[in-house]
């Protein structure tokens, strides 16, 4: 566990204490939630993913050990609850239509018309390709490029080696790159 600040909200709401737990949330849910917007490009979805995540570690706070930070333990559980929802039939009816439009939005403030018009096909491209890639190589590549996280901490929290990583980051870029080559 990296902070003792951490470590006493862990040890508080261990014992039950429901204001560790929400003093827990208030710092850590708008990273979670803003983690699940970029992965799911739902905004009620992530809403609801969040929500399901701090349910998960009130009831498995017991299972925390302490060999991650508490955040990677919480982000590991957000990013398991995304992976299971778009697993299930539930999950493979969404739509891209919210994520496009939420694009759409992102860029209109661009000032050259033909910038604007790039810049969208590409986004849109993007996040399509990003959507159509498998749930694992999508996942590694979205903790290290979005996130900026060390390759160490996406294996810890995908449970895989750092090789499998560092393959899976490879794989996306290759997959992005072959989508995006005509636009640019």
């Amino acid at each position: 566990m990296k902070t003792s600040v951490d470590e006493a909200l862990v040890h508080q709401i261990k014992d039950g204490d429901e204001d560790a737990f929400e003093l827990m949330v208030i710092k850590y849910r708008p990273r979670i939630l803003a983690s699940l917007l970029r992965y799911t490009s739902s905004r009620e979805l992530s809403e609801d993913l969040t929500q399901q995540t701090f349910l998960r570690v009130w009831e498995k706070i017991d299972t925390f050990k302490g060999n991650s930070t508490l955040f990677t333990w919480i982000y590991s559980i957000s990013i398991n609850l995304a992976r299971n929802y778009y697993v299930s039939s539930q999950g493979k009816k969404t739509s891209l239509t919210d994520s496009n439009e939420n694009l759409e939005n992102e860029v209109i403030d661009l000032k050259n018309p033909e910038n604007q018009l790039l810049n969208n096909e590409l986004l849109l491209k993007v996040n399509s390709c990003l959507k159509s890639m498998p749930i694992d190589l999508r996942t590694a590549y979205s903790l290290r490029v979005e996130e900026q996280m060390p390759y160490e901490e996406i294996s810890k929290i995908m449970n895989v080696p750092i090789g499998t990583v560092r393959s899976r980051i490879f794989r996306a870029r290759e997959i992005l790159t072959k989508q995006i080559e005509g636009i640019l």
